[in-house]
């Protein structure tokens, strides 16, 4: 293994650990030319899904190969599974169960019904995933359907709105195209954590059924900032950050979240 990767391998570690999935769970890490490989075993689903979308976010990291298996303690009966999965719905206050049935087979849970925002679907399905001895979670959530359901030019401005509304969004600087609900989002912002953000604001808006991103980053990344990067964001995660997130562009530190 080489010093780059190494390197890459030390901090997706670094990465896991700030988010205390490495404290629980057993995951090795390979690195090759940049492209990752997550090895082990997890308790549950939801670990596998977040280890991979950690890792993605590590500067530096060009690709994901999830092969963490999900651990099967005992056999858990398909009864039990849907209960837990429908508790773990009913408390999420993102979810409104009363919209959405639940019901599992084999270890897969199905989720079927419909949502207001793709927020609302994404958070019923990482709720059902985070239940013991689920294999697979399958949505059939139709969003902003009925009740949700808005024409394009009232979407299109509920986004508008929503987006400056958020600091961490420039309004000015994303164009706006909904076409049947599908949302498009085009322009120049200036860091990639700002084309995350506008992803996440725009997918939180009832009726929105789908958002595409074609926005570009205006700040570039070198190999100086994805170290840098990756130790504030390590330096975060040991002070009780991990909700900040963190980049580095041309050696100024730039901080995105909440406290």
């Amino acid at each position: 293994m080489d010093t780059n990767d190494t390197l890459l391998q030390r901090e997706v570690e670094d990465a896991l650990k700030s988010s205390r999935l490495l404290r629980t769970v057993d995951i090795r890490i390979d690195t090759h030319n940049g492209e990752v490989t997550l090895y082990g075993m997890v308790d549950v689903l939801a670990e596998k899904w977040r280890a991979a979308e950690i890792a993605s976010q590590v500067p530096g990291v060009r690709a994901v190969d999830n092969s963490l298996t999900v651990a099967m303690d005992r056999p858990v009966d398909d009864r039990e599974i849907a209960a837990m999965a429908r508790e773990r719905l009913a408390a999420d206050p993102r979810v409104d169960l009363h919209r959405i049935a639940v019901r599992a087979e084999k270890g897969v849970v199905w989720l079927e019904g419909e949502a207001g925002t793709i927020a609302e679907a994404e958070a019923a399905k990482e709720q059902a995933a985070g239940v013991m001895g689920v294999k697979e979670v399958i949505v059939n959530i139709k969003i902003g359907a009925g009740e949700f359901a808005r024409d394009d030019a009232t979407l299109a401005n509920a986004v508008e709105t929503a987006f400056s509304r958020n600091p961490r969004v420039s309004p000015r600087n994303v164009k706006t195209l909904i076409d049947n609900g599908v949302v498009t989002l085009e322009g120049t912002v200036d860091t990639t954590g700002q084309i995350e953000e506008a992803v996440r604001t725009a997918s939180q808006v009832p009726g929105v059924r789908k958002v595409t991103a074609r926005l570009n980053a205006r700040h570039g990344e070198t190999s100086e900032d994805a170290h840098l990067t990756n130790a504030l964001r390590r330096l975060l995660g040991q002070q009780g950050l991990g909700s900040v997130r963190g980049f580095v562009v041309k050696g100024t530190a730039f901080l995105d979240g909440l406290v």
